[in-house]
């Protein structure tokens, strides 16, 4: 019998996380390295509904999805009881009503510049009069309003917009997930991605503050779909390329 299987520990983590007897798991559907959704009427898929499948099957318990279209949604709702855990990246700025599990996967953060621009480095797109379109409430774009010390950010309210206001507006920068970026340069000639990042995004599982008692077994869930290779056999099958494991268990609490 594993530590997590153990009745006593199923218990605590069961009275801590459950919401009206379910497992209520919010997703952030502008993440869509973890989570993918064809249209409004279809099943959610993506390492983060496998991953929370996994969990619910742990504790034996039914599973619901709560589904929010920002970050910033997600986060707003920590505090009302909504949802049990939540598939976020890790930012200090998200810790005033939750608490994080160790990171599990992380991803780097760059921009994608026009293919004319002098920019070469990640770390000179910070400068004075330089604008950079980015998705508000991102934690690339959290890292940046606490980073940044001479661009300016142009913040709109989805990824596509964007995207859409770097192209209009003759941006200088937009700022992005790696994996994105990539996938929108190689349909774009006129555009190009950095190849150095300004920082990496840690993915984790955030609990509400008053549902901290379950962290230490989230934590050893987490560990051990890691080592089992579970979680990165999800990643093969679900994720697109550049989604990495994070191993350890130290590194990216808030």
């Amino acid at each position: 019998m594993t530590s997590l299987s153990k009745p006593a520990a199923l218990a605590a983590a069961r009275a801590a996380l459950l919401v009206n007897g379910k497992l209520r798991v919010g997703l952030n559907l502008s993440n869509t390295l973890l989570v993918r959704q064809a249209d409004p009427a279809d099943h959610v898929q993506g390492v983060a509904p496998a991953l929370a499948g996994r969990l619910a099957s742990a504790l034996d318990v039914q599973l619901e999805f709560v589904r929010y279209d920002t970050p910033v949604q997600v986060m707003a709702d920590a505090a009302n009881g909504v949802w049990s855990i939540a598939f976020l990246a890790v930012d200090p700025l998200r810790a005033g009503n939750a608490v994080f599990s160790h990171p599990y996967a992380g991803i780097e953060a760059t921009y994608i510049v026009p293919a004319d621009s002098l920019f070469t480095d990640a770390a000179q797109v910070d400068a004075p009069g330089i604008r950079i379109a980015l998705f508000k409430g991102s934690a690339y774009d959290l890292w940046l309003q606490q980073h940044l010390r001479h661009a300016q950010l142009v913040h709109a309210d989805t990824p596509e917009q964007a995207v859409e206001w770097f192209r209009r507006d003759r941006l200088d920068a937009l700022a992005g997930l790696r994996v994105q970026l990539d996938s929108q340069a190689a349909r774009e000639p006129r555009e190009r991605v950095l190849e150095s990042a300004f920082t990496a995004v840690h993915q984790a599982v955030a609990l509400p503050k008053d549902r901290a008692a379950a962290l230490p077994y989230l934590d050893a869930f987490l560990q051990r779909e890691k080592q089992s290779g579970v979680l990165a056999a999800l990643i093969v099958r679900l994720a697109p390329p550049g989604l990495q494991i994070l191993h350890g268990t130290t590194a990216g609490r808030p």
